[in-house]
């Protein structure tokens, strides 16, 4: 799960966490994509 990453790095700030949350999400789609 996303949110026991961020546990695990307290040190992201906000925009690293937006930015993580943007690549995770174009990174499920691409995937989706593929395998579907």
């Amino acid at each position: 799960m996303f949110l026991s990453s961020v546990d695990k790095h307290p040190w992201f700030s906000s925009d690293t966490i937006d930015l993580f949350v943007l690549f995770e999400g174009f990174d499920f789609i691409v995937h989706h994509n593929v395998y579907k």
